[in-house]
């Protein structure tokens, strides 16, 4: 082995090294390959075949070395039957025409390098998808080298055995390193194009996904935001062409999003390099507002950083979620309300139970029940009703709003959008949304449950049908606690009017029945005064007041004589025999305003009548306008008769005391008569029986002197004694004129 041999196979296996290095360059090799791709990769094989051999080795003229065999047998290896065959007959044809005596034996060499590579392809590596390790290509080089040193042995002339000493070990030593480097190179290029292949599809698969994906999808750059593609679900979705984004920011094509959720997603890419399932709100051009989750990742497109930006639309999850939540509170509701009117055993803490249920549940901003006021024709709001913030409420006319029309049509009213004047349907001049829905028993309309909202559509059918079943189980409530309390209203009534009949047989003393009549009454209904008035001609007395010591002037009370010319009250029970209700004595033309009583608002009173006489009146007062009803007023209509049979029954006891007094009187007389036996002795005693019976201490007996045409007086008492005159003239004086 000479060093120039060596150095001569070297420098041929760097010539192949370098001509391979087209196959980097060139597409010579595809899975899916056409036939005639195959060729011309098998063309360009051999091509560098020619290449190498035509700066070959020459260990004498004709017989040439060089690394063909590498070439050929890693082309049947990597590449292939049709692409190897083809390779071959060049190199077979340029070998042939280069002549020599060692001809045969070089395209013999060809032809064994280039069958162990195709050979060793289906067999060995049939179903081997990985490419050739570097051991295996090694080992493949000394195997086919080792093949083409023995078929040196045909070279002619006596040349096989000088010829193998000279390169035998040469070949053994270069051409497998060049074996394993010239694999390593088409494993590095098979590897690229695999790399390159998967790449293609990932892209081809990525951008297939990004286009028909249905969640709508960005790639935007990560240091200013700026959106450089969009898919179709982003444009279906948000209503917009990809124009009109692609080079724009968000916040340039007008999606309103909130600044506190930018910066805190700003924060989790730059912390964590992405944020998955963030919620956000985006509102579209037609104002609708979607529910998103926004999910990010970093990614290089490019070699720009950039941002993948994935929107799951969850509005309607959100919305039947927020249904749920909406239908498990409105169950609570339910239950809690249920609860209240089972146990409830007074009206008002029911009302502010129930009010307080749904205010702090479902409706936060308006709520609150209207009572219904028949006399004065009004909704009054129950001191629980809430508004937020407060404003204050007055009575609302039937005939006015929404919750009037509820009460009048007994059926629920919702206002999604008020018209341009609230106030025309609203309590609240800032309400644009209501629902009013009336409290009917299966009698009467006791009221309505309203809300109200400053949003539009703040109600749905779901909201009626829930306040309404509310409506009926608190009507059923309302009507069995007044049920009830009718009930132990109308005991107290019996046992009053059962008390003031006992009164009246246990007592004649008309201050006793008087003061046991008005301590029944005000049990019965409250107020916070209440006096019996007498007439005793035209004017009234005050016989016997009760609670004026808080808001009135007893003093005055008591010591007053009012004319009847003066109170028309009073003269409109004398007319009509019948009791007197005035729920606003500062509206009413049946009341005087005094001064004393300038704080009664309401009054109510009955006429106190025997045989169709009224002899007074039991009158009732109170600080509160509209605080007496008309069944109260029947009420006190019945303590007013017992009024009268007390007052019938003291006159009538008194008639029977003054009748026995005289007839006692008229008896002891008789028997004075009797006893005395002249006029001297008759008349004294007849004097002090007429005074007792008078029950005054001052009189005198004048006797008439016809003679004399005189009047003289004969006996006298008190004061009469000191009178200087004992006689008149018949015709003078109130005794003479009398005679």
């Amino acid at each position: 082995m000479s060093h120039e041999s060596v150095l001569g196979l070297i420098n041929n296996a760097a010539l192949l090294l370098a001509l391979a290095l087209l196959y980097e360059i060139l597409p010579l090799r595809k899975k899916s390959s056409s036939v005639l791709q195959q060729l011309a990769t098998g063309g360009l094989i051999g091509g560098i075949a020619v290449a190498i051999m035509l700066t070959p080795w020459q260990f004498t003229p004709g017989i040439i070395f060089d690394t063909r065999s590498v070439l050929l047998s890693l082309s049947g290896l990597y590449f292939g039957l049709l692409p190897t065959l083809t390779a071959t007959l060049i190199a077979a044809l340029f070998r042939l025409s280069l002549g020599g005596a060692g001809a045969f034996t070089g395209v013999g060499s060809i032809i064994i390098s280039a069958a162990l590579g195709y050979l060793w392809r289906i067999s060995l590596r049939r179903n081997q998808r990985s490419n050739p390790h570097g051991y295996e290509l090694y080992a493949f080089g000394w195997v086919v080298h080792l093949a083409i040193l023995v078929w040196f042995l045909t070279l002619p002339g006596g040349l096989a055995f000088p010829v193998l000493r000279a390169v035998s070990l040469p070949i053994l030593t270069i051409y497998p390193l060049a074996t394993l480097l010239l694999g390593l190179l088409f494993n590095l290029s098979n590897e690229r194009q695999r790399i390159e292949r998967a790449l293609t599809e990932k892209e081809a698969l990525f951008s297939a996904a990004f286009q028909t994906t249905p969640l709508p999808m960005t790639i935007s750059r990560l240091k200013d935001g700026v959106i450089l593609d969009v898919n179709r679900s982003f444009c279906q979705v948000f209503g917009i062409t990809p124009e009109e984004v692609i080079g724009r920011t968000f916040s340039d094509i007008g999606r309103e999003l909130n600044a506190e959720a930018i910066q805190e997603i700003s924060r989790l890419i730059r912390s964590q390099g992405g944020v998955e399932n963030f919620p956000l709100q985006v509102r579209l051009k037609n104002g609708q507002v979607l529910q998103m989750l926004y999910s990010a990742v970093t990614a290089t497109v490019q070699n720009e950083p950039c941002l993948i930006n994935v929107g799951t639309d969850v509005t309607e999850l959100f919305e039947k979620q927020n249904a749920l939540e909406q239908r498990l509170k409105e169950l609570q509701v339910l239950n809690a309300v249920a609860v209240e009117t089972v146990r409830a055993t007074d009206e008002d803490e029911l009302i502010k139970q129930i009010t307080y249920i749904l205010g702090s549940e479902l409706y936060r901003e308006h709520c609150g029940i209207l009572l219904l006021d028949r006399d004065s024709a009004v909704l009054r709001p129950h001191p629980s009703y809430f508004i937020n913030p407060p404003i204050p409420i007055s009575p609302i006319s039937l005939g006015k709003g929404a919750a009037s029309q509820a009460v009048q049509q007994g059926e629920a009213i919702l206002v999604s959008a008020t018209p341009a004047e609230p106030s025309d349907v609203a309590i609240t001049p800032t309400s644009r949304s209501l629902l009013a829905v009336p409290l009917r028993t299966c009698l009467e309309t006791l009221g309505a449950i309203n809300v109200e909202s400053s949003q539009v559509n703040a109600f749905s059918e779901a909201d009626r049908q829930l306040l309404t079943t509310v409506a009926d189980q608190l009507a059923g409530a309302i009507e069995r606690l007044r049920a009830q309390q009718r009930a132990a209203h109308q005991r107290r009534i019996a046992e009053a009017l059962a008390s003031t009949a006992i009164a009246l047989n246990a007592h004649l003393d008309l201050e006793s029945v008087f003061k046991q009549l008005l301590r029944n009454v005000r049990q019965v209904i409250p107020c916070d005064a209440a006096n019996i008035t007498l007439l005793e001609g035209d004017e009234t007395r005050v016989a016997y007041p009760e609670g004026y010591e808080t808001y009135g002037d007893v003093d005055w009370t008591r010591q007053s004589r009012l004319n009847l010319s003066a109170t028309p009250n009073y003269r409109e029970m004398i007319r009509t025999k019948a009791p007197l209700l005035i729920p606003d004595t500062h509206a009413s033309p049946f009341w005087r305003v005094f001064p004393e009583g300038e704080w009664i608002a309401s009054y109510l009173s009955a006429p106190i009548c025997v045989e169709g006489e009224v002899l007074g009146f039991l009158n009732l007062d109170h600080h509160q306008a509209h605080f007496f009803s008309g069944e109260q007023a029947q009420i006190l209509g019945a303590f007013a008769e017992h009024a009268a049979i007390a007052i019938r029954n003291a006159r009538m006891f008194d008639e029977l005391k003054h009748r026995l007094s005289e007839l006692e009187a008229i008896n002891r007389v008789s028997l004075s008569l009797r006893a005395a036996q002249t006029p001297q002795e008759l008349l004294p005693l007849l004097l002090d029986e007429a005074l007792n019976v008078l029950q005054t201490s001052c009189g005198a007996i004048w006797l008439v002197d016809k003679d004399y045409q005189l009047v003289r007086r004969v006996v006298a008492r008190g004061w009469m004694n000191e009178i200087e005159f004992a006689e008149v003239a018949i015709g003078e004086g109130v005794v003479g004129k009398v005679i």
